[in-house]
Order: structure tokens, then C-alpha cells, then sequence
């Protein structure tokens, strides 16, 4: 999340400029729909905060895609796909997390035979 908080400061700071302010009280609707439907205050072990974790990954995700289309500038649609990339690398992180708690040491990465780090 901290590199993801760089890449948001760097999109703001190239496409926006000055200063930045405080963040708004509440996140993104498409992650506070996926907390409160799965409960999060019920999650008792390290598979369910993962499982629920995963499911607020795939919501950013789709949330960056869906928004991307809203707007006309290529610059800007760029900037949504980069977001909705990292969205998706978070969540294939936690899969390998979760095949890992599960006893699968074999998850392995798409560009070689290593498992994923991180």
C-alpha cells in the first residue's frame, strides 16, 4: 500500500499540481460495499481477512475499469488503467498468500518457475 500511495502522490502531482489536501472522510463506495457486505468485524482468522481482503482488490479493480470509460481523455484513461494494474497485482499477491496458508507451495509467478515474492 505504501508504493501505492506513491504512485497516487506521483499521478496527482503530474496531472493536478499543487498542494495536496486532506483525504475525504470516506474511501471509494465499491471497497466500503465490500467491508460492510462481508462483515469485516466478524473475521476472526488470517483465511477470512485474506478472502475478504482479495474481494476488496477485485471491487478496486473493476471500480478503476468501470470509471476509466467515463472519461473521453487518453491521458486520464491511462492513469485509471495504471490504478486498475495495481489494483490487480495486489489481488494476485493475496492469491498467492492464500495458496500459501492453504499448504500450496506451488503457486507459482507467471514469468518463471520461482514462487512469488514479495
Amino acid at each position: 500500500e505504501a508504493r501505492h500511495e506513491r504512485i497516487l502522490i506521483e499521478i496527482f502531482r503530474t496531472h493536478v499540481g499543487g498542494e495536496i489536501g486532506p483525504l475525504p472522510e470516506t474511501g471509494l463506495t465499491a471497497l466500503a460495499e465490500v467491508f460492510r457486505k462481508g462483515h469485516l468485524e466478524e473475521r476472526k482468522s488470517e483465511m477470512e481477512f485474506i478472502d475478504l481482503a482479495i474481494q476488496a482488490e477485485l471491487a478496486a479493480t473493476r471500480y478503476y475499469q468501470r470509471e476509466r470509460n467515463l472519461i473521453n481523455d487518453p491521458e486520464f484513461q491511462n492513469v485509471f488503467d495504471r490504478l486498475a494494474d495495481e489494483e490487480h497485482a495486489h489481488y494476485e499477491i493475496l492469491m498467492a498468500e492464500r495458496e500459501a496458508l492453504s499448504g500450496n507451495y506451488y503457486w507459482f509467478g507467471y514469468e518463471g518457475t520461482s514462487p512469488v515474492e514479495h
